[in-house]
């Protein structure tokens, strides 16, 4: 989100910036009446990506949670035989996308 605000506010038609420095405008005046206004449609294009990522993002860290203190709990109560199974299924699902047992994401043969 931050970078297409910066892109949004760095991406000004030359000649505005020409017709701003002509008038001798102060850097307020630049930020607040072209570069902020230039920048809206950016920054809600990074909104709309980063609020369903952050919401997923919260629901996948509380079934993350609710997965280890279920793995606490069943360690507790069965030996530990049942954790340790468990907790080498979160290891293989944690190192999986990471390439360390996968491809890493490359293409090709």
């Amino acid at each position: 989100m931050v970078v297409n605000a910066i892109r949004g506010m760095t991406t000004i038609d030359p000649r505005v910036n020409d017709l701003m420095a002509t008038i001798s405008a102060p850097r307020w005046d630049v930020l607040s009446k072209v570069q902020l206004p230039n920048a809206v449609p950016y920054i809600f294009a990074g909104l709309k990506v980063a609020v369903p990522l952050s919401i997923i993002g919260a629901v996948v860290g509380g079934l993350t949670l609710g997965m280890v203190e279920s793995l606490v709990i069943v360690g507790v109560s069965s030996g530990y035989k049942d954790a340790l199974t468990f907790s080498v299924l979160i290891v293989i699902m944690i190192f999986m996308p990471h390439g360390i047992l996968g491809r890493g994401g490359r293409g090709g043969g």
